[in-house]
C-alpha cells in the first residue's frame, strides 16, 4: 500500500514540474511584433509592440549626419513581413516619404534609408514620423517620432 501511495505522490511532483517548467518557459512576449532601428551599426531603438502605443518613442538622431544610414528590422511574432513599406508623415499624417521594400527571407531583412532623406523633408525643427505598413499591418504603425533639428549636415 506504502508503495502505491509514494508512487502517487512522486508521479504528481513530477506532473507539477512538469506543467511548471513548460508554463515558464514562455516568455512575457508571445505572439508580440518587435523591432529595432539602427542608426549605422549601432541600436538606437528597440520596442515589443501589442497595439498602437500611447507614446511613441522619439529616435534619438543627435549627432547623425546626412549620410548616416538608418536601418529599420520589424518582427511579425517571428516572420518577416510582405509587402513592407515604410513612410515618414508630418505630424498631421501626411506623407512626406515613401519607400517600398522588396519580399525578403533570411537573415537581411533590413529596410534601408539614408538621414538626408528625412532632413530634406521640411522645415530644420520639424517633427515627423515613421510609419511602417506591410500586408499584414496594412493600417500601420507608428514606430518613432523624429525631430529634424537633431540631424546635423555635412558642413556642421
Amino acid at each position: 500500500m506504502k508503495s502505491i501511495i509514494s508512487t502517487s505522490g512522486t508521479l504528481r511532483l513530477l506532473m507539477w514540474i512538469a506543467v511548471s517548467a513548460i508554463l515558464f518557459s514562455f516568455s512575457g512576449d508571445i505572439g508580440t511584433d518587435s523591432y529595432k532601428v539602427y542608426l549605422n551599426d549601432k541600436l538606437v531603438l528597440q520596442q515589443y509592440v501589442m497595439r498602437q502605443a500611447a507614446t511613441i518613442p522619439t529616435l534619438p538622431l543627435e549627432g547623425a549626419v546626412a549620410g548616416d544610414e538608418l536601418r529599420i528590422y520589424y518582427n511579425h511574432c517571428g516572420k518577416i513581413g510582405t509587402s513592407r513599406n515604410i513612410s515618414i508623415r508630418s505630424d498631421a499624417d501626411k506623407k512626406l516619404k515613401d519607400w517600398s521594400f522588396a519580399d525578403v527571407s533570411g537573415t537581411d531583412t533590413g529596410m534601408n534609408f539614408r538621414v538626408k532623406d528625412i532632413q530634406s523633408l521640411g522645415k530644420a525643427n520639424a517633427k515627423v514620423k515613421v510609419v511602417y505598413t506591410c500586408k499584414e499591418t496594412p493600417d500601420g504603425i507608428t514606430l518613432a517620432s523624429i525631430v529634424t533639428k537633431d540631424i546635423k549636415t555635412a558642413s556642421n
